[in-house]
This record gives C-alpha cells, sequence and structure tokens, in this order.
C-alpha cells in the first residue's frame, strides 16, 4: 500500500513539474532589465497624505477610472459596466449620461463640447450633449484598434490617444506585463480632417496621456517600463522622443496636466520584485504564468506632481487605501479629483 503511495505522489509531482515546465501557454515572454525600484524616499518619502481625501460614492457601478468636467461645472467619469456618469459635486448627486458599450477609460471635453472617449473595448468615441455616441476611430493601419486607454486634446483639435496593446485586451494586463509585450503606441486623430497617424510605437503597455502647458510636446506613461515619455511636437526637436520619467517607484497610469507647466501621474500599485527579477529570465516568467493566482499586487497609492524638468513637486500617497489602484488624478480650482479602477466613488481633497 505503501509502495502505491509513492508511486502515485511521484507521478502527481511529474505531471505536476512537466505542467510547469511544457504546458503549452499563449505567452511569449521577451528577455528585459529592470532597474532596481526606488526607495520611498527623499523624493518619494513615504507619507499618508492621500488618506485624507473624501470619498464621493454612488450607486450607478464601479471604476471611475478617469476624471473630465464639463461647462457645466459637472465631473464626468466612465465605469466598468459602459456607463459614463454625470456627478453633481454641490449636490453628490450622480445620473447616468451615456453608455458606450464598452467600458470607457481616459476622457476629454472638445472645443465643441464632445466628451472624446477612449474605450478599451469600442476604440476612440465622441459623446454629444444628449448622450449619442460615434465611433470615431476603431481600426489602425488595417487591423482592429484593440485597446484604446487615454487621451488628452490640443487646442487645434488633435487628439492624442494610448493604445495600451495591439494584442493583449482590457483584463489581460498582468499576462501582458509578465510578457513584457512591447507592441503599445500613441497615435494622434484629427477631430477637423479625420487623419490618423501614429507618433511612437514599441511601448511596453501604453498608458497615460498629456499635453504640456504650450503644447509643444506630448507625454505618454509606458507603465511596463515604469516610465514617462516625452515627444516632441514644435520646435527644433519636433518628432523627436525622449525619456522624460525612469524607473519610477510603481506602475503609472493616466496622466493630467497641472498648474503651471507641470504633469500629474498616478502610481496605482506598487513595483513587483519577482517581476522585475526575474525580468531577463523568459523561460521562468512561462513558469510564473501557469501557477493560479500570480496576478496580486499590494494596496498603495502614489500621486506624483512633477514639473517641466522631472523634478517632484509633490508626493502624496495612502499605503492602504480602502480600494486599490488609483487610476487618475485632476487638478481643478486648488483640488484634486481622483480616480479608481475598482471603487464605486471618486475622490476628493483640497491641493495640499
Amino acid at each position: 500500500m505503501a509502495g502505491a503511495a509513492l508511486r502515485s505522489l511521484i507521478t502527481a509531482m511529474a505531471l505536476g513539474a512537466a505542467y510547469l515546465l511544457f504546458w503549452p501557454i499563449a505567452l511569449e515572454p521577451i528577455a528585459w532589465e529592470a532597474q532596481p525600484a526606488p526607495a520611498l524616499e527623499g523624493e518619494f518619502a513615504k507619507n499618508d497624505l492621500l488618506a485624507a481625501a473624501e470619498f464621493i460614492e454612488f450607486d450607478l457601478g464601479n471604476g471611475p477610472e478617469d476624471i473630465a468636467f464639463g461647462a457645466d461645472g459637472h465631473l464626468y467619469t466612465g465605469l466598468d459596466n459602459g456607463t459614463i456618469i454625470r456627478l453633481n459635486l454641490d449636490t453628490g448627486e450622480a445620473e447616468r449620461f451615456a453608455e458606450t458599450g464598452g467600458r470607457p477609460a481616459g476622457m476629454k471635453f472638445a472645443a465643441d463640447g464632445n466628451l472624446i472617449v477612449a474605450d478599451v473595448r469600442r476604440g476612440l468615441l465622441s459623446v454629444r450633449a444628449d448622450g449619442g455616441v460615434q465611433v470615431l476611430v476603431d481600426e489602425v493601419a488595417g487591423r482592429r484598434l484593440n485597446f484604446a486607454n487615454d487621451l488628452d486634446i490640443g487646442s487645434d483639435g488633435v487628439v492624442y490617444f494610448s493604445e495600451s496593446s495591439a494584442r493583449y485586451i482590457a483584463g489581460q494586463t498582468s499576462v501582458g506585463l509578465l510578457e513584457h509585450v512591447v507592441d503599445g503606441a500613441l497615435h494622434a486623430y484629427d477631430l477637423k480632417s479625420g487623419a490618423l497617424t501614429t507618433i511612437l510605437r514599441g511601448l511596453s503597455y501604453a498608458n497615460g496621456v498629456a499635453l504640456n502647458a504650450d503644447e509643444s510636446a506630448v507625454y505618454v506613461a509606458e507603465l511596463g517600463a515604469y516610465q514617462v515619455h516625452r515627444i516632441w511636437l514644435k520646435g527644433k526637436r519636433a518628432g523627436t522622443a525622449e525619456v522624460f520619467l525612469d524607473n519610477l517607484p510603481g506602475f503609472p497610469d493616466n496622466l493630467n496636466s497641472g498648474s503651471g507647466d507641470t504633469l500629474w501621474i498616478a502610481l496605482g500599485i506598487p513595483r513587483m520584485v519577482l517581476l522585475d527579477t526575474l525580468a531577463p529570465y523568459p523561460f521562468m516568467r512561462k513558469i510564473l504564468a501557469r501557477l493560479p493566482g500570480m496576478s496580486g499586487f499590494k494596496r498603495q497609492a502614489i500621486a506624483l506632481q512633477v514639473d517641466k524638468d522631472a523634478k517632484v513637486i509633490r508626493n502624496l500617497q495612502d499605503p492602504d487605501p480602502a480600494y486599490p489602484l488609483l487610476t487618475s488624478v485632476y487638478e481643478r480650482e486648488g483640488e484634486l479629483f481622483m480616480g479608481n479602477l475598482f471603487a464605486p466613488g471618486v475622490y476628493r481633497m483640497a491641493l495640499p
């Protein structure tokens, strides 16, 4: 009996090892080098300033990823059920504004009053004042626009928007990061002419997008590389790209312009030591992908404000937020409004 039990154990172990080593998966990791994550000290020193934020709850859905303000002074945000809501900050009353039929992420109002939305499932959308939805872009170079994420709009009517991955869809972020997929891009769409161009390719999970104060450059977050890039649009450096921020202490999500020539960056979760350690070892990451429950992350929220020289002006943190994954930080009239991938509401606080 003991011999049979031992043989069964050995067989189970052999099958487990075979599964971890050889079971076919779609993941094709590439080798890369991750710098050691910076310590939360100095300009990134630990604090709990974000914990003071007021939570404005609503019952229309979860996951207000990005925030925009309309000419009516109301706050607009998109939820994981496809709803875009309008929130009256004076009364706290929220109402349905539109239904995209997808998952609205980044958004901003255009000069004509339409709300331009990056929908991770449907592409680049325009939402009219009556809630009607028009698809602006759902194809890029003859293929489906796969994962529109964040955007900003220039005064000339050009929408700069990110495509996180041409292969992985929303909900597969952890898989894409484990592979270190580098098929993300930054696109530009002219609202007037309808022209679509791609201005930066080869990004590992392109995310947040924001123009600088004079619109001479546009920033895009590369979540999978812990970086923010700056692409020059005007002047002698027009058409060139550079790393603006490198080796951030967390995964950069949405970007928003702040007062003056500053940039707000939402770092929703901290770096993962295991992911960084295994960056040079594709085979080990394939083994990791076969293990259940490998998409977990620590709760931590960081909002950074940096100037045009990449100097940190404000570092606001919550070491244990009630809802994980801060996604956006929007500055307006001396206050901050913050979105979150899971919360049934938005956060509001006076600008420290």
